[in-house]
């Protein structure tokens, strides 16, 4: 009898301490990484051609959801700095919310980047009688530009303005810094790529 009883309460104690051993680190899962900076004071120096611009984080707040809306400013030659648009940053992916003084509607109006995925993924941004857009997204690649070597996610894109179609566009994004290389094809054939890639990035403050 007495040895019943030890194997009946030693069962459960073994059953709790099997689930109560924490998860080895390797082996749990890791939470997916930023693909755009969300401190104040983040810059980027762009170039185009031979042309360069400057961009900063001006402001970042938080909604209820977690995500971080981070607001991103145009600097002038004199130094003024001009809103330039809105980014909500979390773990579904990037969203533009405004820009150029455009506000969109919702986070799936425009959808810069969309989390997790598997390679080949894709998702469509569209407003009604105004335009559409189809992107798909193919896994991270090493990008080369004037900043440096980025382990960025591709994301190539083709952006109707009904009734015209307008472009074929292909971003590069990587982790904590955003796009890094930008190339926009027109459809009319007289018309050359635009392509704008980082030259320096600066991150924020604590």
């Amino acid at each position: 009898m007495f040895r019943s009883l030890i194997v009946i309460f030693t069962i459960p104690v073994i059953v709790f301490l099997t689930f109560a051993a924490p998860v080895p680190k390797h082996l749990m899962q890791k939470p997916e990484p930023a693909y755009f900076p969300t401190k104040v004071g983040a810059k980027w120096v762009r170039q185009h051609a031979q042309e360069e611009y400057t961009e900063v984080v001006t402001e970042v707040g938080e909604r209820p959801d977690g995500a971080k809306v981070v607001s991103v400013g145009h600097v002038n030659p004199n130094g003024e700095v001009l809103s330039a648009r809105t980014v909500a940053v979390s773990s579904k992916g990037l969203f533009l919310l405004s820009q150029g003084g455009h506000v969109f509607d919702t986070d799936a109006t425009y959808c810069l980047l969309k989390l997790p995925h598997q390679p080949g993924d894709g998702w469509k941004n569209e407003k009604r009688s105004f335009w559409d857009r189809t992107c798909t997204v193919y896994g991270s690649e090493w990008v080369e530009v004037p900043a440096g070597r980025f382990w960025a996610m591709r994301v190539e894109s083709t952006e109707y303005r009904i009734p015209n179609k307008l472009a074929r566009t292909t971003s590069w994004y990587a982790p904590e810094v955003g796009e890094v290389k930008h190339v926009s094809t027109p459809f009319r054939d007289d018309e050359a790529d635009y392509v704008t890639v980082l030259k320096s990035f600066t991150p924020g403050g604590e």
